[in-house]
């Protein structure tokens, strides 16, 4: 199997994982998780002093990403015992804290139905930018020299890089859009759950074209 199919099945497996359930709460727990650590990381390296820290860059990353104020520069001030593991889980407990009221508000199948409606919209459109970037990596692909470097490992390590980001970019944006929306009705989610429908006809329809054209050369 090559690269790119395997890229293709590891989407796929993941689509089609989301089709069959109905709760994805865990994989949104767990993404969340990864997320949180992630944005902390970039302003607070693991094992790191105090003094290398960059709260502004975090507060700001946190309004960002989460849509959340936290007042991290003042927990510091007024909690000389709060070292790095600690403000991580209190980052974390407000994260969790606010998703879960939005999800008392709206109502548990609300919520589940929106996450799934979320995280699939987010993959296909994911997917989608990434079969662009690759079609514009190959096609640069003879243009670019690469000194002493293998031309076709390195066109293959950067395809790899752009697949890891889709990766992550998939986690990132479902975290993001699942923690900033403001859902006013049951209609908004109906609304997403018609688009996902469209896309799911509209991924069917893709996949027959691909194997026509697939049996058409095979003949």
């Amino acid at each position: 199997m090559t690269w790119p199919k395997e890229q293709r099945k590891v989407i796929y497996e993941q689509r089609n994982r989301l089709m069959e359930v109905d709760d994805i709460s865990e994989t949104i727990e767990t993404a969340q998780n990864e997320v949180v650590n992630e944005v902390i990381d970039i302003h607070v390296p693991p094992q790191s002093l105090e003094e290398q820290w960059d709260i502004k860059g975090l507060e700001s990353d946190l309004q960002t990403k989460f849509g959340l104020t936290m007042p991290v520069s003042e927990w510091l001030e007024k909690d000389s015992d709060l070292h790095e593991e600690s403000l991580r889980r209190q980052i974390d407990d407000e994260v969790r804290t606010a998703y879960s009221r939005k999800g008392q508000s709206v109502g548990e199948p609300v919520i589940r139905h929106l996450e799934k409606a979320v995280m699939l919209r987010v993959l296909d459109e994911q997917w989608k930018e990434h079969l662009a970037q690759m079609d514009h990596l190959r096609q640069g692909f003879g243009l670019r020299g690469y000194a002493q470097k293998n031309p076709k490992q390195e066109y293959k390590r950067e395809a790899f890089e752009m697949f890891t980001d889709v990766l992550n970019g998939v986690r990132h944006e479902t975290i993001s859009i699942l923690s900033k929306v403001q859902i006013q009705a049951e209609a908004e989610v109906e609304q997403l759950d018609v688009q996902r429908r469209r896309r799911n006809i509209n991924h069917a329809n893709t996949c027959t074209r691909m194997r026509r054209r697939k049996d058409h050369r095979q003949k």
